[in-house]
């Protein structure tokens, strides 16, 4: 379609016309006006575009609809994945996903208790045939409430020193120097999921501070 825009009320016709458009096109459309000497890309902002002033005496403006021009970025939404491995007294690990923030409720049932407590030095695991980082998470009450020693989760938590060059739980003298007790839950994910996690952790240590 072509308008002249020789004279006021020519003008006016265009200004009118461009409004219905835009007021008549969906969200996802918009218009490209172009003029002899460059074309004018835009939004919904159409106004502005005269704001610069009409063509001159002769020109003309070509209208048609085009897809939306607005300049936005859509950023993909991303959900972080986590992973935890519930271990119980008994053999045997129970592997559950998360998707989203790690919360401190989900943290409290896998350990079956309410005052929780970071495993310190319990922050690597052997998984899917490789070692990665993780937090692992014990009920702090386990033992003055007589639960049973959890042997798998001791022998995780021995394996983890071990490999961050700390002399382990199996002293020289055959002795063990610790064990864990209650379920324990291991906690690890992608990236965003860990760094949620450490936020997590650090507001578990400020409230037993």
């Amino acid at each position: 379609m072509r308008l002249s825009s020789n004279g006021p009320q020519q003008r006016d016709v265009a200004r009118n016309l461009i409004h219905f458009i835009q007021v008549r096109l969906s969200g996802t459309r918009g218009l490209r006006i172009d003029g002899f000497a460059q074309p004018y890309n835009w939004g919904f902002s159409v106004m502005g575009v005269f704001s610069l002033g009409p063509p001159s005496t002769g020109e003309a403006w070509r209208i048609r609809p085009v897809s939306c021009l607005r300049n936005r970025t859509q950023r993909a939404v991303t959900t972080m994945k986590g992973t935890t491995i519930t271990f119980p007294c008994t053999a045997g690990g129970v592997i559950t996903p998360i998707d989203g923030r790690p919360t401190l409720e989900h943290l409290q049932a896998a350990v079956e208790g309410t005052d929780i407590e970071m495993v310190p030095g319990f922050d690597s695991i052997e998984y899917a045939e490789k070692v990665i980082d993780c937090v692992a998470f014990a009920d702090h009450e386990a033992k003055p409430k007589g639960k049973p020693i959890n042997r798998d989760a001791t022998i995780l938590w021995d394996a983890a020193l071990t490999r961050a060059g700390y002399p382990g739980l199996i002293k020289s003298d055959g002795r063990i120097a610790d064990t864990l007790c209650g379920q324990v839950a291991v906690v690890f994910g992608d990236t965003e999921f860990m760094g949620a996690l450490k936020g997590l952790c650090a507001d578990l240590v400020s409230l037993r501070s």
